[in-house]
């Protein structure tokens, strides 16, 4: 995660290995407590791009090859591909819906400003601590993890070349149609799947509205 920080928004081609480098392995990641972590940082950062020149080719930097290496395009879509199928069981996994909603971002070709405390995954150890009794705040009783959420447009700064709208329908579509009785009803009521829903809606209206969102960005 540190080299990721560190790497991908000044370097195409850091980005391009780090990504080859987890192919075949995004399923296990998404669903890993720490390792979704790993791959939610990628999809953050891959597409910034902080620097004109890509700094891994700097005759300075250590000596890394791209051969053989696919374009960062391609490598998403592979990536869409491998977690497609798994889709709507991710929806309403505690890690992979974090994964999916910064994957959806990329493919929307937006970014998330997150106004709220950092949440937490997995169980929390008990603290033998006294709670307060605080029956006015409903925030203090859901641990302070409400909040909002803002998507900023970011195409100017992004690395892709091409929008990404085909695979932003397939993944979309694999965790809509989900087969199991009232299945998106019940979607929607899930603590993990219910917030994927809402920020897939808002990146839908980017997506498919960018000159708006330049002019809103301008004005």
């Amino acid at each position: 995660e540190m080299i990721a920080h560190i790497a991908l928004p000044y370097s195409e081609t850091a980005t391009r290995i780090m990504f080859a480098g987890l192919k075949g392995y995004h399923i296990h990641l998404a669903t890993h407590r720490y390792g979704s972590h790993v791959v939610q940082t990628a999809l953050q950062l891959g597409p910034i791009r902080n620097s004109k020149k890509d700094l891994a080719l700097h005759e300075d930097s250590p000596q890394i090859s791209s051969e053989g290496v696919p374009s960062l395009e391609d490598l998403i879509h592979e990536m869409v591909e491998e977690l497609t199928p798994t889709a709507s069981h991710l929806a309403v996994h505690i890690c992979g819906s974090h994964v999916l909603r910064s994957l959806i971002c990329l493919l929307g070709g937006v970014k998330i400003n997150q106004k709220s405390p950092t949440v937490r995954r997995g169980k929390e150890k008990s603290k033998k601590k006294k709670k307060k009794k605080d029956s006015g705040s409903e925030d203090s009783q859901r641990g302070g993890q409400t909040g909002t959420l803002e998507l900023v447009y970011q195409q100017k700064d992004s690395k892709f070349k091409t929008t990404l709208l085909d695979p932003l329908q397939s993944i979309l579509k694999s965790i809509w149609n989900n087969d199991s009785n009232n299945g998106l009803q019940v979607m929607i009521c899930h603590p993990s799947a219910g917030p994927l829903l809402i920020i897939s809606l808002r990146v839908l209206t980017y997506a498919y509205n960018p000159k708006k969102n330049e002019r809103e960005e301008n004005s």
